[in-house]
């Protein structure tokens, strides 16, 4: 499943395929009217204000491009504050599709023989604000992608990373689209003890675009995945426009 290898590379330090999966849930969203030729943008809203200040958990969304055999990943991985005391996050922007280029300071050419590039950024910010998660086409009619984190209240607005797609390939898609949360530490494990999943939530909102003919953006009840179900504390609560999931233990 390209989901697994996917999501165990974004949580190691570099890219790897790793052989096992921390996935705890999933979270589908889609669009109610969706234009032909995909979305040239996309903006998903996330929220981590109950989330630990500690690195071992992925939040993200998945996207599918036309003409793409692999998707491409954006997402948050709390870490812990900074030497100034500050709340830090770390966000991510990748593509797992052979043949992708980049010029950015923040991206890299995946490591040990798999594909694709990864980009990732630390920002030093407050958890208890909504975050914009955009994902833009650069130029119309190109293959290359920018994907930035926006705090539209304090004004934050900043480039996670840009990359460029084989040519052909076509815009976001309305294909099996989903988020899910990782556990990363489990992602090398076959067999997690469910019982010491460490707590954590998160706030994700329906997504919207600017393109023309798409409306309606929206976010199905999230479910549990994984080897944990029905073990792993898991808890979901439908908000405005969104749900708020909980999983582990205090």
């Amino acid at each position: 499943m390209k989901l697994i290898a996917t999501v165990a590379a974004l949580c190691a330090s570099a890219p790897s395929i790793a052989l096992a999966s921390g996935l705890v849930s999933h979270v589908f969203w889609s669009f109610d009217e969706f234009p032909d030729d995909g979305l040239t943008d996309i903006n998903f809203p996330i929220r981590l204000d109950h989330a630990p200040h500690e690195e071992g958990y992925f939040f993200a969304q998945q996207i599918e491009f036309s003409n793409s055999e692999n998707r491409s990943i954006v997402g948050l991985q709390p870490r812990p504050d900074n030497d100034d005391g500050e709340s830090t996050i770390h966000a991510v922007f990748a593509s797992f599709q052979d043949q992708t280029t980049t010029e950015h300071s923040n991206c890299h050419y995946a490591a040990d023989g798999d594909t694709g590039v990864w980009c990732a950024v630390d920002v030093d910010h407050d958890y208890g604000r909504t975050y914009y998660l955009v994902v833009e086409n650069s130029q119309p009619g190109s293959e290359t992608w920018k994907r930035s984190i926006q705090e539209p209240v304090t004004g934050l607005n900043v480039v996670i990373g840009e990359w460029t797609l084989p040519p052909g390939t076509g815009h976001i898609t309305n294909l099996e689209n989903y988020g899910f949360i990782e556990y990363c530490p489990w992602h090398d494990r076959p067999s997690p003890s469910c019982d010491v999943l460490p707590r954590t939530e998160v706030s994700f909102f329906s997504p919207s675009s600017k393109t023309k003919g798409a409306t309606d953006g929206f976010i199905a009840e999230p479910f549990e995945f994984g080897d944990c179900i029905g073990k792993e504390g898991f808890a979901v609560e439908e908000i405005a426009d969104g749900w708020k999931v909980g999983v582990g233990f205090d």
